[in-house]
């Protein structure tokens, strides 16, 4: 897919732009950052950054299924 020019006119290419977008979401609107990040799996699913970015994500906001806490909803 071609790259898609920002507004400062530099490109960045499509998955960078879904990276993007889904870190400026996740600081106020946690389902958005997802919702971008389900789009960005399905459409590049062998992109490192977008599944970084998704494991980041599901680690801060559910740390009991990372670091093995005990969780009534198992």
């Amino acid at each position: 897919m071609s790259g898609s020019a920002s507004a400062d006119g530099s490109d960045v290419s499509d998955e960078q732009w879904i990276v993007n977008q889904a870190t400026l979401h996740s600081k106020s609107d946690l389902h958005a950052a997802k919702s971008w990040l389900i789009v960005g799996r399905s459409l590049f699913s062998r992109n490192f950054d977008i599944q970084v970015l998704s494991f980041i994500l599901r680690s801060d906001y559910a740390p009991e299924k990372v670091r093995g806490h005990n969780s009534p909803f198992r």
